[in-house]
């Protein structure tokens, strides 16, 4: 019960002033021998209000102490249930972006999937992705809507991307 002991105390909260030795300690220089003993200190002496915020830090205690604190390692948890596993495929369908306007395209779900992501791709360096979200209209059926606009004076072709699943 070295060191560590003073922890142990000072976080129980008990009330008084430190003393080691007969004297007030007010630094580690006065704990003789680098050793702090639960008999060098007077029943009530110690609370946390002796040891600041940071007081004490892992390499204030010895090897031994560290060990105890950190305890045994427990038994291992049980292993938990699967996650759900995504049943994935992907849907594409190639569209104009029109000069100087803007263009939808919607990639498709089939097969009762619904959309779990999506976007677009284009080579042309020139059109500007305007807005990119799931649809779920019922009458065209589920997919992954772009729109893009095409500041250019020429037409450009791009690609909507859906990623379709169904999970469970």
């Amino acid at each position: 019960m070295r060191l560590w002991a003073l922890v142990a105390v000072g976080v129980l909260g008990l009330s008084a002033t430190a003393w080691a030795g007969g004297e007030l300690v007010t630094s580690s220089r006065q704990v003789r021998d680098g050793v702090l003993l639960g008999r060098d200190l007077q029943a009530g002496t110690l609370d946390s209000r002796q040891v600041g915020d940071g007081g004490l830090e892992a390499r204030d205690l010895s090897a031994a102490a560290r060990r105890e604190l950190r305890g045994t390692q427990g038994p291992r948890g049980r292993t938990g249930p699967p996650g759900p596993i995504p049943q994935v495929d992907y849907s594409t369908v190639r569209a104009t972006a029109r000069a100087g306007g803007l263009s939808t395209a919607k990639a498709s779900c089939r097969g009762g999937r619904l959309p779990l992501g999506g976007g677009m791709r284009e080579g042309s360096g020139r059109l500007v992705l305007n807005s990119s979200y799931p649809s779920a209209a019922r009458r065209a059926g589920p997919g992954w809507v772009v729109a893009v606009l095409n500041p250019d004076g020429a037409a450009h072709g791009f690609t909507a991307y859906a990623v379709c699943g169904r999970v469970g």
